[in-house]
This record gives structure tokens, sequence and C-alpha cells, in this order.
């Protein structure tokens, strides 16, 4: 693999996340203007249930839909000449991998629906009601009552069901957030979501990026100015339902329209649509790799800069979209098991290696279009593996004697033996098959072990393929902004010093440089950076958000304004803009028109809880504490560990002369957490003869 020596430095996993300070105005205090600006935007972050919705009207028309990008067609309209296929294929997981709930298809146990996450403290309920899916989370009280309950209504559910699925919100403004917890339907349980069994774990702020959609949803109806790196993550409200036939095959419409055109050759219809399996070898792979070689859940590789996310069109090479990059760790590589590594695993097996050019891909054991179960299966598999190898060279009975898994199962069950399930690293209640084909199997019962939800130091990132990897300086940009985006600080001030030996034709590298930037404070570099961006992205809304910031965070609060109004002329409900306006006008000291940008970002989006926080902080300094305390509240039901927001609140109370209200307050907060010092001065000093 490609990249520089192992440095001293540690790399560490990246959270999701878009702040640089999460900031606190005090009732009669101000701090800092940096401390409380929102960024925007920083960072770039199964098999079927059985139950089979009816199929579609088919629909005689080969005109592009609202709800497919430029030269896509609706899925349907593959159903008029493919329909076995087309049926087959809606009982694949890819098929079902993201949708709206659904009362037929509902795996779920809703008799047993509470979990409690002790690490963080929360209870949850997922309730099915008339009118949707709804997931409660709240925290108990001294006397058992629930207090800061937040109730969200389920609007998508990512995944199949047959291993897990995923439950996810949208606002109004069109973005897309996860909830904390998951249905896991081999083991019949709810549990936290990946990489939620933690402490401090991301709540229901986990935000939907586009590169999260881009494998596990067909693609959506964007404008291609939304595409660049760093916009907005937002979406349409009507989603593709589901991986479709275009996700492999390429946009149809001119395949459509040449099969519906009776003067066209059968020569001219097949030609018009990629058939991935007459593809070369490598372009007939790089469609199923486009999501499915994944080294690391970690760290995603990086598009080439310039490259729109939803640019991928199956029979390119896939090395022109995305730069593959792997991660060094203190495990070997070999030691790393996580849900999505099937290709990762199958090409470091002696079968793969060995294998002639080409010959053992995905196709070899897999059929896309159609996945057996039971006896099927291992029928099929078998085949597939007999197709080199010979019953007589399986020596069963010898393994057996040896290895505990060998006498477990079937004689003729290749896979259980030679690539067993295995638990995920990633998605610690999951277990998967694992793609790594071994002459000798392991101990079975050893790898579906429960294990722990661990964060893995990362010691480096290289390149996965340095043969097509870009090279010399460019090389070295496209490592260090990957370094960046896996936490390392040493690569902010390298990545700076490229880029100024070596400027770019481009904006890409410019935004992630600004990116770190913002984050470690350097706002006047920050402004250099994203200056940059905008000569190359003049329209680019978020850059202009966060120019704004950076000047803020500098004092220049009149060029600030000038940028996020700018921002505001193209997207008038843009929460950050709104949010850092806000900020502005406090420390003006033009409360009512902070208070009138608070409640425009919470309308934009309203899990904001920092916005919430702030709005009932510019309440306090108005002395309506009545409406201050109903902000805090809301922003302590949004995130139960807002900050300040508790404090503020009891301030609020004792300012109103509600002391037993304060009492009960702070009561609870030591019976949630008993290690907040905080409250359990307060408390003591609310006790005290001269506070009555």
């Amino acid at each position: 693999m490609g990249g520089a020596a192992v440095e001293d430095a540690v790399l560490r996993a990246p959270r999701s996340g878009s702040w640089v300070g999460r900031g606190l105005l005090a009732c009669a205090l101000l701090l800092p203007l940096a401390a409380g600006l929102l960024t925007s935007g920083l960072g770039a972050e199964d098999q079927a249930t059985g139950v089979t919705a009816p199929p579609p009207a088919v629909v005689a028309s080969a005109e592009p839909s609202g709800a497919v990008l430029e030269g896509y067609v609706e899925d349907q309209l593959c159903a008029q000449c493919h329909r076995t296929i087309y049926e087959d294929f809606r009982t694949v997981g890819m098929s079902r991998a993201f949708y709206p709930p659904d009362a037929e298809r509902q795996p779920e146990d809703f008799d047993n629906n509470h979990y409690y996450h002790g690490p963080s403290n929360r209870h949850y309920e997922m309730v099915q009601r008339p009118d949707g899916l709804f997931l409660h989370r709240y925290q108990l009280g001294p006397a058992g009552e629930r207090r800061h309950e937040r109730v969200e209504k389920v609007d998508w559910i990512l995944g199949s069901g047959s291993n897990a699925r995923t439950y996810i919100y949208q606002t109004e403004w069109g973005e897309l957030f996860q909830m904390p917890i998951s249905w896991y339907s081999r083991s019949g349980e709810w549990a936290m979501a990946p990489g939620y069994d933690r402490p401090d774990h991301q709540g229901f702020q986990r935000r939907v990026q586009r590169d999260c959609m881009f494998c596990h949803n067909a693609y959506p109806p964007v404008a291609a100015d939304s595409e660049r790196y760093g916009e907005p993550q937002i979406f349409p409200q009507d989603l593709p339902q589901g991986l479709g036939c275009q996700r492999c095959h390429g946009p149809g419409e001119a395949h459509v329209r040449l099969a519906l055109d009776f003067e066209a050759s059968e020569e001219e219809v097949q030609g018009a649509i990629v058939q991935p399996g007459r593809l070369d070898a490598k372009r007939r792979d790089d469609v199923c790799l486009q999501c499915h070689l994944q080294p690391t859940v970690t760290l995603s590789g990086v598009r080439h800069f310039d490259r729109p996310i939803f640019s991928y069109r199956p029979g390119e090479d896939l090395d022109d979209y995305l730069v593959f990059m792997d991660v060094v760790e203190e495990r070997p590589a070999a030691d790393r098991f996580e849900i999505n590594h099937h290709p990762y695993r199958l090409r470091q097996s002696k079968c793969y290696l060995e294998s002639p050019a080409g010959e053992l891909s995905c196709l070899t054991c897999h059929d896309p279009h159609h996945k057996p179960s039971g006896e099927a299966a291992k029928v099929q598999f078998r085949d597939a593996c007999l197709s080199c190898h010979t019953v007589d060279a399986c020596q069963l009975e010898a393994m057996a004697e040896s290895t505990p898994l060998a006498a477990q199962v079937a004689a003729d069950d290749c896979v259980a033996c030679h690539m067993p399930r295995r638990r995920a690293q990633d998605v610690i209640e999951v277990t998967v098959t694992d793609h790594l084909i071994r002459r000798r199997p392991v101990d079975g019962d050893e790898l579906v072990a429960p294990i722990q939800d661990v964060e893995h130091r990362i010691r480096d990132v290289v390149f996965l393929h340095p043969e097509t990897a870009p090279q010399g300086s460019e090389a070295e940009i496209y490592r260090q902004v990957a370094r960046l985006r896996a936490g390392n600080k040493a690569a902010l001030e390298r990545l700076q010093r490229l880029l100024q030996q070596h400027p770019q034709d481009t904006a890409t590298p410019y935004w992630e440089l600004s990116v770190a930037e913002l984050e470690a404070g350097q706002f006047v570099a920050a402004q250099k950076s994203l200056a940059k961006v905008l000569q190359h992205w003049p329209e680019h809304r978020t850059a202009r958000v966060n120019l704004g910031l950076a000047l803020a965070a500098s004092g220049q609060l009149e060029a600030a304004e000038v940028e996020l109004n700018k921002a505001l002329d193209k997207v008038p409900n843009h929460p950050q803009a709104h949010f850092n306006l806000a900020r502005i006008r406090v420390v003006q000291g033009r409360l009512d028109e902070a208070a009138e940008h608070f409640g425009k970002a919470i309308q934009g989006r309203p899990n904001l809880d920092s916005a919430w926080l702030e709005l009932g902080n510019v309440r306090a300094r108005q002395q309506r504490f009545a409406e201050a305390i109903r902000h805090y509240r809301r922003a302590l039901e949004l995130d139960p560990e807002a900050e300040g927001a508790l404090h503020n609140m009891v301030e609020a109370h004792l300012r109103l002369g509600q002391v037993g209200e304060a009492r009960a307050e702070l009561e609870a907060r030591i019976f949630v957490r008993p290690d907040d010092t905080q409250a359990q001065q307060r408390l003591k000093a609310l006790a005290l003869p001269e506070t009555k």
C-alpha cells in the first residue's frame, strides 16, 4: 500500500457534527462571539423480509420522471419487458434498503418496545400508532416520572430488515437525521444503532450525508449545483425507495425509448443499456465495488475533486470517481472485520489471489437479481466452489477431528465451513458471512461471540490502490484531506503547506482546509481558504455562511453580515446563516432581531438545540423568564446534555421566585447525573437561609 510512513501522531475515527464550540450565553453574561457560532456542513461523513408488495402498475411511457435524475426513468418501466427479473429483484435486500414505514413490512416486536441504554442513562420506546411510527426518548426522575421526553416520528427506514432496521426522520428543510436505536432482526431485539453504544453518543443529531445515501438508495433528484463538496445535505421530501435497476445498469431512458421503437434494432436496444456481465473484468467488478468495497467504516474514500456525489455511472472506471483509502491501526488489516467487508475480505483470500485475473468475482457466487435461501442457497454456493475445487479435496472428516466448526456443518455446505458467519466489529449486534475464504475453518463460537463497541486508534491513512491513485504532490493532497477527515491535527499544517507550494485549480482541497481551520479556530486562515473556494464556486452557499462565521469570529461583524445575507439571498431558510446572524444581533444588543433570527433557524432545523438555548438566553436577558424556561426545556428535550440549558433554566426559575421548581430541577439532575458537581453545589446553596 502507498502513503508516507506511519507517524507519531495518532489519528482517531471522526465524530459527526459541525460545531466550532457549542457556546453559552448566560442570563447576564455575553461570552466571546466565536464560542457560539454555528458552522455549516463541516466534514465529509440484506436479505428481504419475505413480504413482497404488489408490483406497481406498468407505466407505458419512457419520459423521464420528476423523481429521477437526467437520463433515468422510473424502474417500473423495466417491468414491461423484464417482469420476472423485476419481481425477483424486489425481494432482494438492495431493492428494499430505504423506504417509509409500512404496516405490512414490520419485523419489530412492538409488544416489547422498551430499551434502556445504561451508559447514557436514557430510555427508548418505539411506538406504533395509527398516524405512524414514533420513537420516544426520556430519562426517569426521582419519582419515576419521565423527564426531557422527546418524541420523533419515523419518516424513513434504512435497511431491509433481514439484519437490521435503522430509523430516520426528515426536517421540513430536507435534512435527514438518524435515530439512536435500531431493530436487530436476527436477535429479535432493540439496541443502540451502530456507533451509539457509548455514553457520549449523538442522540438524534447525526445527520445522514449524501455519501451515505449514495449506497443506501437510488439517486435522489437533487439540483446539480447542490452536489458540490460542503453544500447543505438536504434531500427532497419525495425520495426513491430502494436501489433500482439503474444503479447497476446505468440510466435507462435511451434503452426504454429504443425498446418501444419498432424500428430500432436489437443491437441498438441492447447497446443503450449497461450490462455489467459483458463489461471487462475491472469495470464489471466496479459496479459492485462502488458500494461494497469499504476498507473501514471510520473513513470513506475521497471522491476525485470536483466529481459530484451522484456522478458515477456503471461502465466507468471507478478509480476515476473515487480514491480508495485504507487505514493503519494497532490491529492488522487481516483482523479487521466490518459489516460491509465482503470484497475487502475476499481480496485477502488465496482463492481470489491465485485465480486467473478477473475470473473470481461477486458474480461467481451471487445473482444480483435473486437471493436464494435455505437449501437453494447451499446448492448455489456449493456449485460455485466446485467450479474450481473437487469434493475429494475437502478432507472434511480429517478437519472435523481438529476443528469444532467442521464437525457441526453438513458435508455439502461449503460456505458454513469455509466462510462462516462472524460478528461485525462496527455493527456489533449483527453477524454476517465472512468472505475471507479459509482452507481450514476456525472456531465458529469464537467468531460470533458478543463483543464491545470499540473505537480503534487510526495511526495512518494510505491508498488502497496505490497503482491507480494520484501521484506526486497531488497524492499527498488527497492523503492529507483524508487524514483531516480522520481527525489528525497535524494534517492541517501539512495541507496548508502543500497548497501554498502546489496551488490547485479546484475548490475542494481549499474547502476541506477551511473546514479544519474553522475547527482549529484559525479564522483568518479560514477566510483566505474560503475566498479560494468562492473564486471557483461563487454560488457556494455554505462557503458564504462559513465565511460569515470566520469574519464574525474575527470581529468583522459588518463584513460577516454581508456574507450571511448573501447566503440567505440564495437559501432564505438556511438555519446556520440565521443562527449566526442572530449571534451577531446579540452582540449588538438588538435582542428582538436576534430572537427573530433564532426563530428562523429553528424553523429550518427544529432539532437545533443550540438555537433553542440561545433563544432562551435572549428572553432571559429581556426579563421574559417564563418564555426562557420554555425554550430551555425544549433544548433539554432535544438534548438532555444541552450545555448550560439546565442551569440557565434554574436561574430563570429563581428570578421568578420559583425556588421549589429550581430545587426540583436540580434534584432531578443529580438523580440522573450524580457526577454533576455544579448541580450539587447549587442545590446546597438553595438550602442556605440567605437564599430563601
